[in-house]
This record gives C-alpha cells, structure tokens and sequence, in this order.
C-alpha cells in the first residue's frame, strides 16, 4: 500500500501514525493546512493528490474525517478526479481500538459504504391551504386535497435507506403537510427508514392548534420538529400557536418572519446554468417525489406549470431510484451538479412583498 490520507485533522494523524512508513502524503480541502506538514508528511491539495495517484506515486485514497456528511462529499470529491481505490475509517471503532496490526483490517473500500445524503424534502400534502403568490411548489395550479399515496411512500423512503447510510435532515413538506390525515404514518416511517435523521415538520402554522393528541404522540416519540413559516398571517396567531405548542410538549422553530417570495422562472431558458445553480436558495435541497430524486423540487414540480400555461419546460436530469444501474455513488455526484432544469431559472432571484393568492394565479406571478 502506498496510501494517500485525506483530512490532515486527528483522525487522520492517528491513522498516519498506525499506518507508519505506507503512507505518502496527506491531502486537505483547508487551504490553510496545505503546505504544512504532519510527522514528516506533507500536505497538499485535491489537485496534487490526483497528480500523485494518477502517476502511480500513491495507489490508494484513506478518507479520515469523522463527519458523514463531510466524508461523503470528499470521496464524490475523489470519484470526479477518476480515484476510484478509496478507503474509509470504520467509525465503530474508537481511537483506541485502532491498533496497528488491526487497522488496515479496519479500512472500508467505498464499494462497500454508502453516501450520506445532507438534506431531503418530501412533499406528504401537494395542497395547501394558504396559496401564496409565486408558491415554489405550484399549489395554486393543482386542485385540492392531492396527497401522496402512503404505501408508494413506504417503498420509497425504505428504497432510500438502501442507497444511504443517512439522510441529515428530511423535512416533510407540501403544500401543507397538517393537512394530510395520515402524517403521522409518515413520520413513523420516515424515522423508522432513517432513525439517525432530523425530521422536520414544515407547516404555515394555520392548522397547528388544531392537530390531534396522536400527531402531537408522535411527533414526541419520533423526535420530529415542527418547523413553522412565519408568514405574516400569523402575526395574530403566533402568541396562541407557541403556547399550544409549549403545552403539549411539541419541538418546534419559527423562521424568520418571511416578507419577500422569489419570481424566478425563465421561459426562454438562456439563463447560465452554473451561475444559476451558484445563487439558487435551493441549491442543496433534493427532492424526492414518486420514485424519482431530483435536485429540488422545481425539476418535479414545474409540470404542473408546464401544463398549467402550455409550456415546454421540464427537466430530464430526475432519477428513478428503483434503477439497478444506477450506483449510489453515482446518485450522489450527479445529484451535486447543476441540472438541465437551471437555465430555466433567473441567474439572480427577483423578490416581491409575499401576499396570498389563493387559486387565482396568473403566469407572471412566476417568471421574470
């Protein structure tokens, strides 16, 4: 083994210091550790180590960095520069454990892992009962009471827990959610598919005094959190919404109090869509609907649009989770690059005052 080790942070020194004289060098994405050394290593950039790998100085790739999250989008990281002979830390173990003639028995190839996913919404209502101008999820074009079929969502998220070793936060959403009778079906699975994950509730606060003892039971016992938008239609209502909440022991969070939507559709699609991507507030928010992931939820959502105002705007770049030959590592990368469907978004978001609009939509509400 002639070893490259990737996080130069103490996780990284102790597997230098068991691994001794097999490993080369050290690699870094903080630009300030870069040029120093460890023990005599020197470390460098992603860009020197794949020069180093790609000439046959180093033949393996050791990912030691303690966060999921991190670890995952390193090896994605990795996998784009062509460095396919990957290695992960088993995370089980703890330093102490990590003896010297145990720990290359303690090295993961990254075929044998699974990516960790940051962030997924899911739609449980695809109705809602506020509308508001401009939604992001076109709920004014859609007729009322649409939600999602249980069961296809149990395969699903189950499904998901087959690619991923987690997903950090999943935010079940609409449309409004406290709409659909069976959320807290949904949140059971969802915790049960990823216990590890941040399940969070994203609701208009409209509904909340009046959800059941059995919601409120299972929010509680599936550590779920109620994530409230706080338009301005609660300014009135916020004080009693809290109080609810407090006594009946409920998680919760308000954003900020939202006074600006986003107008951000290009029908002629010649927006840049690297620029795009870059200066898009759901940049990292994928989006499962129906089987299918996507980048976010407009690749998905805009059909509605599409049919709605009889348009051509869609998006090819949505994959079926179902399809074998499709790996997870490669799920993860393509998920992480700007999509078909960006050159149909503005390349700067175009704010306007947030107000409701009910069913009364008209095309500009969206498109710049």
């Amino acid at each position: 083994m002639k070893a490259a080790i990737f996080g130069a942070g103490s996780l990284g020194t102790r597997v230098l210091q068991l691994l001794a004289e097999r490993v080369v060098v050290l690699a870094d994405n903080n630009e300030e550790k870069i040029g120093k050394e460890i023990y005599g290593r020197k470390i460098v950039s992603l860009e020197e180590i794949t020069d180093l790998y790609n000439a046959g100085k180093i033949d393996s790739i050791i990912v030691c960095i303690r966060s999921e999250e991190e670890r995952t989008r390193v090896a994605a990281q990795l996998l784009e520069k062509g460095i396919i002979h990957i290695y992960f830390v088993n995370m089980n173990l703890t330093d102490e454990r990590l003896e010297n003639n145990t720990i290359e028995k303690n090295l993961v190839p990254i075929s044998k892992a699974k990516p960790v996913l940051k962030y997924l919404e899911v739609w449980v209502s695809e109705s809602c009962n506020l509308n508001c101008k401009g939604c992001g999820n076109f709920c004014n074009l859609i007729p009322e009471e649409v939600f999602p079929l249980l069961e296809e969502y149990k395969k699903d998220i189950f499904r998901l827990a087959e690619i991923f070793e987690n997903i950090t936060t999943i935010r079940l959403m609409g449309g409004e959610p406290l709409l659909n009778p069976e959320l807290p079906e949904y949140i059971a699975m969802t915790h049960m598919a990823f216990p590890k994950s941040d399940i969070h509730i994203v609701t208009n606060g409209l509904l909340i005094t009046k959800i059941s003892d059995d919601l409120c039971r299972t929010i509680r016992m599936n550590k779920a959190l109620i994530d409230v938008s706080c338009y301005p239609v609660l300014d009135d209502m916020r004080s009693d919404i809290e109080q609810f909440l407090k006594n009946k022991n409920l998680p919760y969070q308000f954003t900020e109090r939202i006074t600006k939507f986003i107008r951000k559709i290009r029908v002629d699609g010649k927006s840049n869509p690297i620029v795009a991507n870059q200066n898009c507030t759901a940049q990292n928010c994928r989006f499962l609907y129906r089987g299918n992931l996507s980048h976010c939820s407009m690749q998905q959502a805009i059909k509605r649009f599409s049919e709605k105002y009889h348009l051509e705007i869609g998006s090819k770049d949505i994959y079926n989770i179902y399809d074998k030959k499709l790996n997870a590592w490669e799920l993860y990368c393509k998920l992480n690059k700007p999509v078909d469907m960006c050159c149909y978004c503005a390349e700067q978001d175009i704010y306007f005052d947030w107000t409701v609009r009910g069913r009364n939509a008209v095309i500009d509400d969206w498109i710049i």
